[in-house]
């Protein structure tokens, strides 16, 4: 345990088929099946859900330079992908955050 939680991941395509966004869900899937999917971890007190397909986002390639990125920010994919993001972190934020104020009510001051 480092101390932090990765929530997400967001990688760019290279554009030439070198992506590892698969191994990455692979590997996180097999990590929160394992370790973490449904299981308490009894130093942090709570349960996590991870979701490789909804928390690991593959963006398709930037555009070359000196292309500009503002039509590649506003395609419909990068649009979509972005915006899905926003809403899961937002949601594992709340979630944190109630945890923590849950915790602060019971007395804890800091995080066990």
């Amino acid at each position: 345990v480092r101390g932090y939680d990765v929530h997400g991941i967001v990688v760019v395509d290279d554009g030439g088929g070198y992506g590892n966004v698969a191994a990455l869900r692979e590997y996180a899937a097999s990590q929160s099946s394992s370790h973490v999917r449904g299981q308490e971890f009894p130093f942090a007190r709570q349960s996590y859900q991870v979701d490789p397909m909804d928390s690991i986002l593959s963006l398709p390639p930037l555009p070359p330079e000196p292309e500009p990125l503002t039509s590649w920010y506003q395609s419909a994919e990068v649009e979509k992908g972005l915006d899905a993001f926003e809403d899961r972190l937002e949601y594992l934020w709340n979630k944190e955050r109630g945890r923590e104020d849950q915790l602060l009510s019971e007395g804890y001051f800091t995080l066990p």
